[in-house]
């Protein structure tokens, strides 16, 4: 049986596509670093403990990239023969010179991070600091993107980004993501069961209110500049089409919002702007276990307005529970399932006015959510995978080291680097 490791756990993607292999049959690890989000530990995704038979947490994160070896690297993976990883996964196993058999992106690890090193250090950060994670981790993860074999990654990211003119000819896309939830973790009867920390909270919301809209979703947005990104959530819009809402609803809504984000006290700001700050509830960060309770609770949520993707981590877990979910997506697909395809703060208040008029009928329709979510977003990837590990069977284990000396050279040259800056230090001092 060939032996796989899966690296990195961001957006909890790692440790839901190794449920699904071991569902399969297959020997795999999940190997996670020392700096990840606390919030995409396993813990705060299953139930149950299961994860720790086949968990390994290792013991540095991405700032001591620098001080690993290719030695120590290549020990810590021995005896695996079949690689796969999100976020800095490519880094890690470029300094043991093996290559990454998939690399499944959460999104910045593909159209940013890679390409951090290009850019001139500001003058308020530390130079040092900024030579080894800045200027070194993201050399290594192009180097290591640059030579994996596949990327899962739908096309909706490169209509975007448009990263695939800058990395190796000879790497294969396909256009999905991988699973980004565990689908047979969050049955009603298991979530109704479980012990969570915030349960008597959403009860009492449930109990208070007659409409619940939940969002989950990152505060990011209020900066020109950083509005302007790719990867803003558009929360304004929501805050603003929710606030024309209430002001015509003859009921008790609330809207629920998560202390999670660059763009907090923006958001706040403008909540107190509107005057709706009794019709908001801030959650503190929680995990993804509790946050789908929250979802159970909930009448309609959710998901993004500033780009239009279907791959996000708020549109699995909303539809795989059936709710309805406002969203800005490339196509409503409404013929599979119920979705709100919204991007402006006018069209979501027309859709949470259409769904209270009509709510038994949405209801219905949105049924389809979590076949569709298995469907389109866990089955093609998890079958993928299974026929790559089929034909690696065949393969011998040298396939996956690769032959350069890049990280060598690039460590002398971070000394220099790092050598130079301390010089310069004590120049400026004196």
């Amino acid at each position: 049986m060939i032996k796989i490791a899966l690296i990195s756990n961001m957006n909890n993607m790692m440790f839901s596509l190794s449920r699904y292999l071991r569902d399969e049959g297959y020997d795999c690890n999940l190997f996670l670093l020392n700096d990840e989000p606390k919030h995409f530990h396993p813990s705060c995704d299953s139930y149950n403990d299961e994860y720790i038979s086949y968990t390994i947490e290792l013991p540095f994160g991405k700032n001591e990239f620098c001080d690993l070896s290719e030695t120590e690297v290549n020990k810590i993976f021995e005896g695996y023969e079949f690689f796969i990883g999100t976020d800095f996964a490519p880094a890690l196993l470029f300094i043991g010179k093996i290559k990454l058999n998939v690399f499944i992106p959460h999104g910045s690890d593909l159209f940013l991070l890679p390409f951090m090193y290009r850019q001139k250090r500001t003058q308020s950060s530390n130079r040092i600091w900024w030579a080894k994670n800045n200027w070194y981790n993201s050399k290594l993860l192009f180097y290591g993107v640059n030579n994996c074999e596949n990327i899962f990654v739908p096309n909706e990211y490169d209509a975007l980004f448009t990263f695939e003119k800058k990395f190796s000819k000879q790497i294969k896309y396909f256009n999905f993501t991988g699973p980004l939830l565990y689908s047979g973790e969050y049955t009603n009867d298991k979530m109704v069961s479980a012990k969570l920390i915030y349960k008597n909270r959403f009860d009492e919301i449930r109990l208070k209110y007659d409409l619940i809209v939940f969002s989950h979703s990152r505060q990011f947005w209020n900066d020109k500049m950083r509005s302007s990104e790719k990867n803003g959530k558009g929360n304004d819009k929501l805050i603003r089409g929710f606030s024309d809402f209430v002001k015509t609803y003859s009921g008790n809504a609330v809207l629920i919002l998560f202390e999670y984000g660059q763009d907090i006290d923006a958001s706040k700001k403008l909540i107190l702007q509107e005057n709706i700050s009794n019709k908001v509830i801030w959650m503190p960060v929680m995990p993804r276990k509790e946050i789908m309770y929250g979802i159970f609770c909930s009448d309609i949520c959710a998901g993004e307005f500033h780009n239009p993707w279907l791959t996000g981590g708020a549109v699995s877990e909303v539809l795989l529970l059936n709710k309805p979910l406002l969203h800005y997506a490339y196509n409503g697909e409404k013929k599979t399932y119920y979705l709100f395809n919204v991007k402006s703060a006018r069209e979501i208040t027309e859709s949470l006015l259409y769904f209270t008029n009509h709510k038994n009928l949405v209801i219905e329709q949105c049924k389809m959510g979590a076949k569709w979510v298995n469907a389109h977003l866990n089955e093609p990837s998890i079958n993928q995978l299974k026929l790559l590990l089929n034909s690696t069977l065949t393969l011998s284990k040298s396939n996956h080291l690769l032959k350069n000396t890049r990280v060598r050279r690039m460590k002398i040259l971070l000394r220099l680097k790092i050598t130079f800056f301390k010089f310069l230090s004590i120049f400026v001092k004196s």
